[in-house]
């Protein structure tokens, strides 16, 4: 069964928070018998943060060895340095390409322990990163991945969009 989601905008706590659907894939749309089939879901620190992400990257790792590795893996991003082999590194998607498609491509990895590493890039540069720890044991589950601004002083600008499907509609 594939995902389907659509974005809508929601208040948690004071921050704004946008939800775009996904799944950005490559390979097979069904798990086999050792493998499953995650659906993510994009958690925005802001609208304005939504509307000004060109595209969204994903890979997936394997965190058996590293209960850690979210924290690893972010920091070596922010800094630009390399990082480990992914075992799954899907092609970057336009955020409305994403949003249109309703999270039609799952993300097909192996069971175990896994980190889910999310890029929002901006003007070809790393605006957005989130990274979830999980433990893939089931057929199809959802990976909720909380994506935060790469330069915590560096803001996104105002925009007169009240959600990502107006932006995307070019209502705004």
């Amino acid at each position: 069964m594939k995902s389907k989601r659509v974005a809508t905008a929601s208040k948690r706590s004071s921050l704004l928070g946008l939800l775009a659907a996904a799944a950005v894939g490559c390979g097979n749309s069904s798990p086999s018998a050792d493998a499953t089939s995650a659906s993510y879901t994009l958690h925005f620190p802001s609208t304005e943060a939504a509307v000004v992400t060109d595209t969204v990257k994903v890979a997936v790792f394997d965190a058996t060895a590293s209960p850690t590795l979210c924290q690893t893996l972010v920091n070596e991003r922010i800094s630009q340095q390399s990082l480990p082999k992914p075992i799954l590194e899907a092609n970057p998607v336009k955020l409305c390409d994403l949003l249109a498609n309703g999270g039609a491509f799952p993300l097909v990895f192996p069971y175990g322990e896994r980190a889910v590493l999310v890029v929002g890039t901006r003007n070809d540069a790393d605006f957005l990163v989130g990274c979830t720890q999980v433990t893939a044991r089931d057929a199809q589950f959802d990976v909720p991945v909380v994506l935060s601004l790469v330069g915590g002083d560096v803001l996104p600008p105002s925009t007169t969009c009240t959600t990502l499907a107006d932006h995307c509609g070019g209502k705004c």
